[in-house]
């Protein structure tokens, strides 16, 4: 499927389409669902993951060490980092490396190499595991033990939002809830293949809530996040004619 032009927001914003993209943890589920929007629209997509993929541009590495994989990343005008510790239940020190310290390596290499928009996917565990109906970024972050992942998201956060208040390089985070659609796993394929054999198990008696949200409209959202820096700025020159 080919999409000839980037999604409109709500309040018409238009943003251009990048030149450029690089995208970490591009061989997983939303990266790769990325590189091949982007990559549908004209956009020069490079990648990086644990495992390379010529046929996608990607290149082997991690956040721990981007020296391996820095030069790559060179030139391009977008930096959208995917790449994350998918684990309830990691050690501190894994969640440290690579949720605090890998984030600020990803934004140095984005900043290095030139790259005008740095966007940092979270996740909505940020709040917590409790979170009332329509929460929003100005609730309480998640703090403690028990929780360790929403913990580490939310630090994550914290390093991407002070390079953007520092006027490092413009940021923005985007916390997807549960992401489905073609190819995943968690929220797919393992879900149908428990039912398929009469074991799946629905949370707090099915009384549990999920926060599901379909690939290609976080793909749309994703496009209007990282681009809308075009639409603000053009905003900002209508003011300035109007007063």
């Amino acid at each position: 499927m080919k999409f000839a032009s980037m999604p409109s927001g709500a309040y018409g914003q238009a943003p251009r389409v990048p030149e450029s993209v690089f995208i970490t943890g591009a061989n997983g589920f939303i990266g790769r669902a990325l590189m091949k929007r982007y990559r549908d629209l004209g956009c020069e997509v490079r990648g990086m993951d644990i495992k390379a993929d010529a046929g996608w541009n990607v290149v082997a590495g991690d956040l721990v060490e981007p020296k391996a994989w820095a030069t790559h990343a060179r030139g391009c005008e977008l930096f959208i980092n995917t790449a994350a510790v998918v684990s309830l239940a990691a050690d501190w020190q894994l969640y440290r490396d690579v949720s605090v310290q890998g984030v600020r390596n990803a934004l140095d290499v984005a900043i290095a190499g030139g790259a005008k928009r740095f966007l940092q996917y979270s996740s909505i565990a940020a709040m917590g595991w409790d979170y009332p109906d329509g929460a929003d970024e100005k609730r309480p972050a998640a703090i403690g033990v028990e929780y360790r992942y929403g913990v580490a998201k939310r630090n994550s956060e914290h390093v991407v939002l002070a390079a953007h208040a520092a006027g490092e390089i413009e940021c923005t985070v985007v916390r997807p809830g549960d992401v489905y659609g073609p190819g995943s796993r968690a929220w797919l394929i393992e879900p149908l293949k428990m039912a398929k054999a009469g074991q799946l198990i629905l949370p707090d008696g099915g009384r549990g809530v999920f926060t599901p949200v379909y690939i290609e409209d976080l793909l749309d959202g994703t496009m209007l996040a990282a681009g809308l820096w075009a639409h603000l700025h053009l905003l900002g020159r209508r003011e300035d004619q109007l007063s």
